[in-house]
């Protein structure tokens, strides 16, 4: 199963790109995209805008996560743990 995202990739490159630009406040980016301003005062966006300033966009291009295996191999792990293959 794929990780699903709150925000898109196009969100969060609209919103970095406005940010460092001044062409929204944190504020109204964050009222744009239904984040809680009031802790945090932004800093999610924050985040975004320096991540896109240290990376580019490629930062926030989805990455494989929770690799999944299957039960094949997960079975063979666990037969060779147990016969001291690994772990001997």
């Amino acid at each position: 199963m794929e990780r699903q995202y709150k925000y898109s990739f196009e969100d969060k490159i609209k919103a970095a790109k406005d940010y460092i630009s001044v062409t929204r406040s944190c504020r109204q980016i964050c009222l744009d995209l239904g984040i809680k301003y009031g802790n945090t005062r932004g800093g999610v966006v924050r985040n975004w805008a320096k991540l896109y300033q240290a990376f580019g966009e490629s930062i926030f291009m989805d990455k494989p996560h929770n690799k999944s295996y299957s039960a094949d191999l997960k079975l063979s792990a666990v037969e060779e743990y147990l016969t001291g293959g690994l772990y001997g």
